[in-house]
């Protein structure tokens, strides 16, 4: 958009082409989003080719940037939970949102779970972070759990009417003597 009367006019437009001599002045505008004009096979692929922690940069380009990337199944289909990523109060705080917004956006969606780590009651967050996936345990369809924590088995507790796959690497305290000897257990 140029702006001006005159020789303000002709200013700008000469400043306009010195900054951008490949663009000219009467096609840039601050406020189009060209890439709105992108088939939306193309964000799909874009997005498919990134990680999880790369979508949220990607959101903050545009509003439709926003929309498409937070639409996008493929982010909100898998939760991963590793407590040994973030080994700090704030890290834990921040993994709670992460995951909450995950659970959100894929609504009622069938779900991956990824847990591992330690998890410990005397953290809130982590505390919080087991009650979250032990309340959408009725949409997952995929399980993997390498964990120390005693916690986790109040997951086992949960109804999983869909659950097709379960890959368990846990090695539990001696207080659950009545839980599998084997490290390593898969099925599915």
């Amino acid at each position: 958009m140029i702006l001006g009367f005159g020789k303000v006019t002709v200013e700008v437009k000469e400043l306009q082409t010195e900054l951008n001599p490949s663009c000219p002045p009467s096609s840039m505008s601050p406020m189009v989003d060209y890439t709105r004009q992108l088939p939306a096979e193309l964000y799909l692929k874009l997005l498919d080719s990134l990680d999880l922690a790369d979508v949220i940069p990607v959101s903050l380009v545009s509003r439709w940037w926003r929309l498409i990337a937070f639409d996008h199944p493929t982010y909100w289909a898998t939760v991963t939970l590793d407590t040994r990523a973030a080994p700090h109060e704030p890290g834990y705080a921040c993994a709670y949102h992460l995951v909450a917004a995950q659970l959100e956006r894929s609504s009622r969606s069938p779900i991956a779970i990824d847990v591992s780590g330690e998890f410990r009651e005397e953290i809130p967050f982590q505390h919080a972070l087991l009650l979250l996936i032990q309340s959408n345990m009725y949409r997952v369809k995929s399980l993997d759990i390498a964990s120390e924590s005693s916690l986790i088995h109040n997951i086992f507790l949960c109804d999983a009417p869909i659950l097709e796959e379960l890959h368990l690497k846990w090695c539990p305290d001696p207080t659950l003597a009545s839980c599998p000897r084997r490290n390593s257990r898969s099925w599915g």
